[in-house]
């Protein structure tokens, strides 16, 4: 590599530096495998959950949306009554 076009011993160092830094590349990536693995299954799990918690938060919005109809329907008969229709 390096060492062999340069010829000094600086490179040779250099060579086996980065050789080195390679070997312990992917001895970290084997390792965090197993990481990697586990952070899948817990997103997996997360988008099982949030499916499920979805149904319930759009029931709870159309909910919210029937009651505030049902408010402006409401104010709406309130305003429309006549002051007599009121009083009885």
């Amino acid at each position: 590599m390096l060492s062999a076009v340069l010829r000094s011993e600086h490179a040779l160092q250099m060579s086996i530096a980065i050789v080195r830094s390679f070997v312990r590349m992917r001895e970290l990536i084997s390792q965090n495998k197993d990481v990697a693995v586990r952070i899948d299954k817990l997103e997996r799990s997360q988008d099982r959950t949030s499916s499920l918690i979805e149904v319930p938060v759009k029931d709870i919005d159309r909910l919210a949306q029937a009651q505030h109809r049902l408010r402006l329907v409401d104010r709406f008969c309130l305003i429309a009554r006549s002051p007599k229709d009121a009083a009885r």
